[in-house]
């Protein structure tokens, strides 16, 4: 129970400090350290790929299958297409990409596109290794909040943890880690259909 809560609050908090960065982009973050998730700070742990500059942060670190399936909210896979959209704030810019669904593996059915936030510019990796062009993605979300459009509402979503929920899928159906961290390394080069299967075992346990 005690991670279980652990893990809960974190994303909480996560999502209201993405949120934070998604109304008012002024706020920046501190990400000097990472937990994880036994409460003892280790900074040789690191949120994103070796890529990303300052992106040490305390977020629930993932373990299982069941873990990640859990705390997301939406499950797709797709690409990114268009050009990113700038979020701009005085001291922070962010990045949204519009990303069109391939397959829904959790969350409604008749997604076509999707827009996904991700922290700072979207030509720097800095916190975030960005989403790039032409690349099938596995992306686990959670919603960061909801702004209002000229068409209506419209839901910006985030990674669950940030890099730790995203995965490419190579040419030949194999995944791609974005994160060093939990059980996202051990998740390098597996078959994307068997994962899938795990995944939707995991879902059916919780309904």
């Amino acid at each position: 129970m005690k991670n279980k809560h652990f893990f809960f609050c974190s994303i909480i908090a996560i999502a209201m400090l993405l949120a934070g960065c998604g109304n008012n982009p002024d706020n920046e973050t501190d990400r000097s350290s990472n937990s994880n998730g036994s409460g003892e700070t280790d900074s040789k742990r690191s949120v994103s790929s070796p890529n990303a500059k300052g992106s040490s942060a305390d977020i629930p670190v993932f373990m299982s299958i069941e873990e990640m399936e859990e705390s997301s909210q939406l499950i797709v896979t797709g690409k990114r297409i268009g050009a990113p959209e700038d979020l701009q704030g005085n001291n922070m810019t962010n990045t949204i990409f519009t990303i069109q669904v391939e397959q829904v593996i959790k969350g409604p059915e008749n997604l076509n596109t999707i827009k996904f936030f991700q922290l700072r510019e979207h030509s720097s990796d800095e916190y975030e290794t960005k989403l790039k062009e032409d690349t099938t993605y596995l992306l686990f979300l959670t919603e960061n909040y909801t702004r209002d459009t000229e068409t209506g509402p419209e839901i910006l979503y985030n990674s669950i943890s940030f890099e730790q929920g995203i995965f490419e899928i190579d040419d030949s159906g194999l995944l791609k880690a974005y994160s060093r961290i939990g059980i996202a390394p051990q998740l390098e080069k597996k078959e994307f259909t068997l994962f899938e299967q795990e995944l939707q075992k995991a879902i059916q346990q919780h309904p």
